[in-house]
């Protein structure tokens, strides 16, 4: 790939808040393939903390999340894969420091016509049970009118 390619790719990932989370967290589990199952992962990850987005996680936390038939991961873009279907189950909240440069950013570029991150609820069960507490946010009530038919 010429360097014009890859400074486009590099522009392209820094505007995309998933590709370079997905990018971030492959760079850092490449090295453990192949994973045979979560068990084989924790093992070989161990005591060691893993990135995500702007905070550091501990992958024995997460390891309810992940079904087996995440299993096994062979190659790079099964990892790629596997890393990106995890991620559509993850809030996009989820461990951003929205006092950082790049938390900054991600909520800029995330802001939506109700507020930050869209302003709704996690649409899944994996987004609520990260996200306990979190409601949708106030205004006022939308008026409902019965009419008959």
């Amino acid at each position: 790939m010429n360097s014009k390619n890859e400074d486009l790719r590099d522009l392209v990932i820094d505007q995309i808040d998933d590709a370079r989370d997905l990018l971030e967290l492959a760079r850092q589990l490449e090295k453990y393939l192949p994973i045979e199952s979560f068990k084989h992962l924790d093992a070989q990850v161990g005591d060691r903390s893993l990135r995500f987005r702007d905070s550091d996680f501990d992958l024995r936390s997460l390891g309810h999340l992940v079904p087996p038939i995440a299993f096994p991961v062979t190659s790079l873009s099964g990892l790629v894969e596997r890393l990106g279907e995890v991620m559509r189950l993850v809030p996009p909240h989820l461990g951003v420091d929205v006092e950082s440069e790049n938390g900054a950013r991600r909520v800029l570029r995330s802001q939506g016509p109700l507020g930050m991150f869209g302003g709704s609820r996690p649409q899944n069960a994996v987004g609520v049970a990260l996200s306990p507490g979190l409601t949708p946010p106030a205004g006022p009530p939308i008026p409902v009118t019965a009419t008959e038919h």
